[in-house]
């Protein structure tokens, strides 16, 4: 189970890398990319209501933080929620079949 947890943590670790790389190459005044960006701001946003907290503070919060940075400054009450049950804002490995999905 460790392992797998190990794994897991892994996976979103590179997903978030590649995320980071992607924004940094890509023009984000890019109309297109508007569902991403609200959608990442909104998981970002949904996480800190629930904790309390900065990004900063959650598992691998330095990208987290990074990935926050990056986004437009928009008001967030202006953008979709993130649905309770979402895969992204539980603490236990999301397979990759999830993340897709969302």
């Amino acid at each position: 189970a460790a392992t797998k947890e190990r794994l897991g943590q892994a996976l979103q670790r590179r997903l978030r890398s590649l995320l980071l790389r992607c924004l940094m190459a890509a023009d984000l005044r890019d109309v297109r990319l508007s569902p991403v960006l609200a959608k990442l701001q909104s998981i970002i946003a949904h996480w800190e209501w629930r904790s309390g907290t900065q990004v900063s503070a959650a598992g691998a919060g330095t990208q987290w933080e990074r990935l926050s940075a990056m986004l437009p400054t928009s008001s967030v009450q202006n953008l979709p929620q993130v649905p309770q049950t979402s895969p992204l804002l539980t603490r236990a490995p999301a397979t990759a079949a999830a993340v897709a999905a969302t």
